[in-house]
């Protein structure tokens, strides 16, 4: 355990502490600019813009890992998690949600699909952004996004939280259903759609709501 440690705090020392992922190992990957993640897994990826196409994974906090596999087919990036048991949802209001397991960077994002994951997307600017949130249950949520247009579709106990951190969103259609949940905390400037079924949760911002009642 002593030797461990000591090659642990070893490995520590000899990084660049400037450097905010000195102590993640990157795999590049061919050019892609959509993300499709399947679980099931309870692992937080989060996506992030970079100058290149590449996947990080700690190389330090060993009992976090995720094994996955990727693959680039077209313009889109797939990745398999490896399956875990149990409760796949992480909750995005506790300190967990802060430090995922793999961090996918690229130079700009059109679309992502997630089936039974968690995902994190932040600080991206663009035109438009389509999301799609399928399986039994995952989390999502938005950092820091500047788009002129958002859409997104959610099912099957999945969550979807548009942070209160600094989006920035003209328009936005918005589709929940089958017991789904969102989170709007960001207005939009330029309008809302939405549509929702009688078994989803929804709370909703109050300039929101008065959008919704003067159509």
């Amino acid at each position: 355990m002593f030797v461990a440690a000591t090659k642990l705090r070893h490995q520590y020392d000899s990084f660049d502490k400037n450097a905010p992922y000195a102590r993640w190992h990157g795999q590049a990957m061919p050019s892609f600019r959509a993300v499709q993640i399947n679980g099931p897994s309870s692992a937080l990826v989060q996506i992030e813009p970079g100058k290149t196409t590449r996947i990080l994974t700690d190389t330090l906090n060993e009992w976090r890992k995720t094994a996955y596999t990727a693959r680039v087919k077209h313009d889109t990036l797939f990745v398999q998690l490896k399956p875990t048991k149990g409760k796949l949802q992480r909750d995005a209001m506790t300190d967990d949600w802060r430090n995922p397991e793999l961090i996918i960077q690229m130079p700009a994002l059109m679309a992502v699909t997630t089936t039974n994951a968690n995902c994190r997307i932040a600080a991206f600017t663009g035109d438009a952004l389509t999301l799609q949130q399928l399986g039994k249950e995952g989390n999502l949520s938005l950092n820091k996004l500047q788009h002129k247009q958002l859409t997104t579709s959610l099912s099957g106990n999945n969550r979807l939280k548009i942070s209160e951190l600094v989006n920035q969103i003209g328009q936005a259609s918005i589709t929940v259903r089958d017991s789904a949940q969102l989170d709007q905390l960001t207005n939009f400037a330029n309008g809302f759609t939405l549509r929702a079924d009688s078994t989803t949760m929804l709370r909703l911002t109050g300039k929101t709501l008065r959008q919704m009642r003067e159509k």
